[in-house]
């Protein structure tokens, strides 16, 4: 007892030890976090001397295995019946999901494989999502990027939260957002200062002030996070002349580039549909394609571009965050499906068919996101403010009534039998619009921010803006905007919260119609 007590006594004083060189570290070094910082190398897959590609090469007897026998996994074979995506020009009822299949045939290695974890599993995807992200984005050499396989997109914005931010981290983002990833920002307790966003994506002018505001204050920002394209709610995608000067503004603050491009192949162009849908190289350009300082890290999805059921996406980042995602994702995630891998790598190794799917996914956006904006051009006229879209599944309305709060709001979707997200579950700071006190709330240039959420009021303020999406199908628009019409003039008529102060403009300047009905 006496002995076993010396050694707890150790190991609390080298415990302790630790913790003071973590915290000593900590303020050396803010470009991971300590979470990070303190998680060990994995003996597995980490560094010269890791075991697991000992373990694949072909030959070596295999005595460090942690898993059960190959000859008792379930699985014999695997056979996927996928669609074959239609011509240009077809109907939509022989398009992604009709009557062209094609069989997609699993090797008896790769079965086995597929019940494995995902490092065994994965060689082929990652092949094919380098040269991919290659023949898109063509990320300078210099920078030194590498791709890992994320658990999905969603994983990625919470791993990379965790790798990045420490609580009272400075975070810039959106002002509107992605719910989740302003949840997963708010857990880990950065603080969110939210950055205006017009009909052309993030504003770089807005950004430098929030940069420079905060660095004179004392609080420069570790971050930015993103999401450029079909942007989540208002479905903007970020012009092409303003990557380079958001850019040259991270570079010049030090801040690191978060790029959830979740939407990227979604490009439709509602907006401009006498033009060619893009396909995969029409798409534009990105935060990585520029990325020579090795800033930027960017997550792609097949939740989007495929079907969310698969749990697979990819990260693109420099090798020293993308070595940190590999190391946070052996401890967590395992980083995803070993099946969806395995499925995923023989269907996109079929010649052509993600192209043919690119292309009829995004004439599918476009027909259904024209079948809304026809359906609120005739029901909604005088009743809302909005604008096409330009890529993404989504269309940021606002309702021309005094803004509501959030529990009217819903309670009025509940008797009109229509749901849209609130424009509140979407904003940073709970507001309606960019509040420039956010960067100035004390008059002398000093933020003050809250850690855990955004700086200024956290708490859902009436809004009355709303999030459509256009995936349902084409004949269910014109019932829901009925639906739509019906609440608006309900919440016109009622006793409902406003706030004066409102912006009514955040995309196209009096864009009340979008004339799509001819």
């Amino acid at each position: 007892l006496a002995e076993g007590i010396r050694y707890l006594a150790r190991r609390v004083r080298a415990a302790c030890v630790s913790a003071r060189a973590a915290a000593g570290a900590a303020e050396r070094s803010q470009d991971v976090s300590l979470r990070l910082r303190c998680l060990p190398p994995s003996t597995l897959y980490a560094g010269k001397h890791a075991l697991a590609p000992l373990m694949k090469r072909e030959g070596m007897a295999v005595l460090s295995g942690g898993v059960p026998p190959a000859s008792t996994f379930p699985l014999r074979g695997i056979t996927v019946t996928a669609s074959r995506p239609a011509a240009q020009g077809a109907d939509e009822s022989s398009g992604p999901a009709g009557p062209l299949p094609i069989d997609v045939h699993l090797t008896a290695a790769e079965v086995a494989l597929s019940q494995r974890y995902a490092p065994f599993a994965w060689d082929a995807l990652r092949e094919w999502l380098d040269a991919h992200v290659r023949s898109l984005h063509s990320p300078p050499a210099g920078a030194g990027h590498r791709t890992c396989i994320t658990a999905g997109s969603m994983s990625g914005v919470e791993m990379l939260a965790s790798i990045l931010v420490d609580r009272g981290d400075v975070v810039l983002i959106e002002e509107r957002s992605f719910m989740a990833a302003i949840d997963v920002f708010r857990s880990v307790g950065a603080v969110l200062i939210p950055i205006p966003v017009d009909s052309a994506g993030l504003v770089p002018e807005a950004l430098e002030l929030a940069c420079a505001s905060l660095r004179a204050a004392g609080r420069p920002p570790n971050l930015l996070y993103t999401v450029p394209v079909g942007q989540n709610p208002t479905g903007t995608r970020l012009a092409p002349d303003r990557y380079q000067a958001i850019y040259a503004t991270a570079v010049a603050h030090g801040l690191l580039i978060v790029e959830d491009d979740a939407y990227f192949y979604l490009q439709h162009r509602a907006d401009a549909p006498q033009q060619p849908v893009p396909v995969l190289h029409g798409l534009g350009p990105s935060f990585l394609s520029i990325d020579t300082r090795g800033i930027v890290l960017r997550l792609d999805t097949f939740s989007k571009l495929l079907a969310p059921g698969f749990r697979i996406g990819w990260l693109t980042a420099p090798r020293r965050y993308a070595d940190a995602y590999d190391g946070l994702a052996y401890v967590s995630s395992q980083w995803g499906c070993s099946l969806s891998i395995a499925v995923l790598s023989s269907l996109l190794g079929s010649p052509g068919w993600l192209e043919a799917h690119v292309a009829a996914l995004q004439r599918t956006m476009r027909s259904r996101c024209l079948a809304l904006l026809c359906a609120l051009d005739k029901h909604m006229r005088g009743l809302a403010r909005w604008s096409p879209p330009a890529a993404g599944m989504f269309l940021w309305l606002r309702l021309a009534v005094p803004a509501p709060s959030r529990e009217t709001l819903v309670e009025a979707m509940d008797a009109h039998g229509v749901v849209a997200v609130p424009g509140a579950d979407c904003s940073v700071a709970g507001l309606t619009q960019h509040d420039p006190a956010l960067f100035h709330p004390s008059g002398d240039g000093a933020p003050n921010p809250q850690p855990g959420g955004a700086a200024g009021n956290g708490c859902p303020q009436p809004c009355a803006y709303l999030r459509l999406s256009y995936v349902i199908d084409e004949a269910e628009y014109d019932g829901a905007a009925r639906r739509l019409r019906a609440l608006a003039l309900s919440l016109r008529g009622g006793e409902h919260s406003t706030d004066s102060n409102s912006r009514t403009d955040l995309t196209a300047d009096d864009a009340g119609t979008s004339n799509v009905c001819g």
